[in-house]
């Protein structure tokens, strides 16, 4: 269940949802002149794009620090079945 920041109170890691994804979009434009300042090239102004954060949204896998209803750090995270990678199941 996603909530917004309207619902929040101080520090919370929450599903990213809909409202926040201009916040999200702010941060990742700051992440990404950082990056460049410091000759790292993996983001640029092409990626990741607002398509690319709404799917992480819409599946739910895009997640969000919040201090003090601020939008701190975000990341997504993708579930997998660790059974089926063979170097885990003992195969």
């Amino acid at each position: 269940m996603a909530y917004s920041l309207s619902k929040m109170v101080m520090n919370n890691v929450l599903n990213i949802n809909l409202q926040d994804i201009d916040e999200v979009m702010s941060l990742i434009k700051e992440v990404v002149y950082e990056m460049e300042d410091n000759e790292i090239s993996q983001w640029d102004d092409l990626y990741p794009d607002y398509g690319v954060i709404l799917n992480d949204i819409h599946a739910e896998n895009m997640f969000g620090i919040f201090i003090n209803l601020e939008l701190a750090g975000s990341w997504f995270w993708i579930k997998i079945n660790l059974l089926n990678i063979p170097l885990l199941n003992g195969n």
